[in-house]
């Protein structure tokens, strides 16, 4: 699948798919959190990425969230700690994927 085709799936299931990165001020590998999520972003226009300081706000954490970096696709953990970005993108098109089906 090119970048050109995924993006064009993704903008269909966009309101259905979103990223987010728990990050805090301070975290060292935090930074690579940021960069990975600025390079998913790249890569999946359509897909909605938040990356999200747990230090700022009173939003409230997921029960999820324990540690920095966690990543979270559709309110499920799938990486707590920096993930290979190839192994993040694949869980992204699997999961796009299965939501076609």
């Amino acid at each position: 699948m090119t970048l050109v085709t995924a993006a064009k799936s993704f903008q269909l299931y966009r309101s259905l798919m979103e990223l987010k990165v728990f990050v805090e001020a301070g975290c060292e590998s935090c930074s690579f959190a940021r960069e990975t999520a600025a390079a998913i972003r790249k890569r999946f226009p359509a897909l909605l990425v938040t990356v999200v300081d747990i230090g700022e706000g009173d939003d409230g954490l997921p029960e999820a969230v324990f540690a920095v970096p966690t990543y979270l696709l559709d309110d499920q953990v799938v990486s707590l700690g920096n993930p290979a970005i190839e192994d993040l993108d694949n869980t992204i098109r699997s999961r796009a994927a299965a939501a076609r089906t």
